[in-house]
């Protein structure tokens, strides 16, 4: 981690008045304290905003985003960071559809989960505040919007059917591969992605049931999602199709039973990628890809065995027989073919 030669941190006085802040706070201190907490929380998505944009950690010493967020900002993780900047981002698109800043009723929660519908948020923003010149009433417009965007996606997930029956159903599989990723797996890829931006497709996940997702955007990437169980099989997609959706990596945990086609057919589309899969017999069922793959090929071992659940709400099943590893290809450090990750406990 790089880290400037100085302290670069300006003197910040953490004194409290310890008689004055354990008495009960009279209505006006309590609303005048509870609008400067809403300020600043408002405030901080475009204070990092400024700060990425401007390169900060550069003009501070810092070799990179990360290691100025880890050592300027106590309690605030790089993953936070990049949360931030997608709630910016969305902020500025609505409040330019609306014609009126709309951060107050733009969470950083809420960004997230409309982001991948954005420019049809944005639309829909455009079209029912057109007309309105009152402020609150376009407020509104906007927060209905996201509502419904919100409610829309949790429906489709709850009416949702099951990923066996379909792979079933066109010969690609059976119940035993329906098997959710923890969070703690997807941890170490982060040590090898490039920083954002950075799109990814995740290629067998749906949005709100995977974890992968989950992790990836919320470290600042942006994800495109596609899974038989949502009408897209991956076997179908081509060249043309991977490089019309303009994704830079392709991430996922491929279904066991047919994970040999699958990675053959990620090699055929030409993409980097990496995928979870059992180091169970690797060298035996993933040889003739790999070895297609040439150079580029590689994997990033895992210390721990990964514990998978068959139900998304469910608890990882305990004592994995088998352990697991990322087969990637042009994703590891130029001139290694090995990398090692470490699984966190929890993440």
């Amino acid at each position: 981690m790089t880290t400037p030669p100085t302290s670069t941190r300006a003197a910040v006085s953490t004194h409290v008045d310890t008689d004055s802040a354990c008495a009960p706070l009279s209505f006006e201190a309590a609303r005048h304290l509870t609008d400067a907490i809403r300020i600043t929380v408002s405030a901080l998505h475009v204070l990092v905003h400024r700060a990425y944009v401007g390169k900060a950690h550069l003009a501070l010493g810092y070799g990179r985003w990360a290691d100025y967020v880890g050592s300027e900002f106590d309690g605030m993780s790089r993953a936070r960071s990049y949360q931030l900047l997608g709630q910016h981002e969305v902020i500025a698109v609505l409040s330019e559809a609306a014609g009126t800043d709309v951060s107050d009723v733009v969470t950083e929660k809420a960004a997230r989960d409309i982001k991948h519908r954005l420019d049809l948020v944005a639309t829909e923003v455009a079209e029912h505040s057109t007309g309105l010149t009152d402020r609150d009433q376009v407020l509104t417009v906007v927060a209905e919007v996201l509502n419904v965007t919100r409610r829309a996606d949790a429906d489709s997930l709850n009416r949702m059917p099951s990923m066996a029956q379909l792979r079933a159903s066109q010969g690609r599989g059976t119940s035993s591969d329906l098997w959710y990723t923890p969070r703690t797996a997807v941890a170490p890829l982060l040590g090898i992605l490039p920083p954002p931006p950075l799109r990814v497709w995740a290629h067998a996940d749906v949005r709100g049931r995977s974890h992968i997702v989950d992790v990836l955007e919320e470290a600042g990437y942006e994800v495109v999602c596609s899974d038989l169980s949502t009408g897209q099989d991956f076997f179908s997609f081509t060249r043309a199709d991977v490089e019309a959706m303009e994704v830079d990596v392709a991430i996922t945990n491929p279904p066991y039973s047919v994970r040999r086609l699958w990675l053959s057919h990620l090699v055929d589309l030409g993409i980097p990628f990496a995928v979870l899969v059992p180091e169970t017999g690797v060298g035996e069922w993933a040889f003739a890809p790999l070895r297609a793959a040439g150079a580029e090929a590689g994997m990033l071992l895992l210390n721990r065995r990964i514990a998978y659940s068959q139900r998304w709400d469910a608890k990882p099943l305990g004592n994995p027989p088998f352990s697991s590893g990322w087969i990637c290809r042009g994703m590891l450090p130029p001139g290694q073919q090995l990398v090692f990750g470490e699984v966190p406990a929890s993440f």
